[in-house]
């Protein structure tokens, strides 16, 4: 009778470590795998991003090109437009000074 209490004691025991150790282990499971599909979708996301970057690249680099060819182009007219009058006021200067006569 003790054998038979003490065996169904072991085997309730027994029973409710294991419904306990089983219900942690596939806790468990879900908890990484609920991690993994966003992993997968970060992953994704990052692939996608080289792949654009990578493709917009040349293209990126070409307008930056266009840009700074442009500002050099409009800076350097700015800068002759600048000479241009100040050569045209010299001129007008000289022509003056001529006209008058050097004292």
């Amino acid at each position: 009778l003790a054998n038979l209490i003490f065996s169904t004691v072991c085997l309730l025991s027994n029973s409710i470590s294991y419904v306990i150790f089983h219900v942690a282990a596939c806790s468990f499971v879900l908890f990484v795998q609920t991690f993994k599909i966003p992993g997968e979708a970060i992953q994704a996301l990052i692939k996608l991003v080289r792949d654009t970057a990578e493709s917009c690249l040349p293209k990126l680099c070409e307008f930056v090109v266009d840009v700074i060819s442009e500002v050099s182009t409009i800076l350097f007219d700015m800068a002759k437009g600048r000479v241009m009058r100040l050569s045209d006021s010299i001129s007008l200067t000289i022509g003056d000074v001529r006209e008058k006569g050097m004292p």
